[in-house]
């Protein structure tokens, strides 16, 4: 149980820094599965997080988490930028 409670947290503080992750990222980085298990237990905890489903260049699918806030300082950053040139 322990290490689950550490792997949302640092899963938490990736997302924080990263904006999104996939479940092929999660495995390479953390060396775990169970994205969607850790995703649940930060939305249980009140977080927003979206889910997107990608295709790739093969054709293959997968699912990209994204912290919603994330995207709406990225968003805001855009603006503000546009707003300067």
């Amino acid at each position: 149980m322990k290490r689950t409670a550490s792997l949302t947290t640092k899963l938490l503080a990736y997302l924080k820094v990263h904006g999104h992750i996939s479940p092929m990222e999660f495995r390479t980085v953390f060396t775990a599965e169970r994205l969607a298990a850790r995703v649940c237990d930060l939305r249980a905890e009140g977080f927003k997080i979206a889910t997107t489903t990608v295709t790739d260049f093969e054709g293959k699918t997968y699912t990209r988490y994204e912290l919603a806030s994330h995207r709406a300082i990225r968003g805001t950053r855009a603006i503000r930028t546009a707003a300067l040139a």
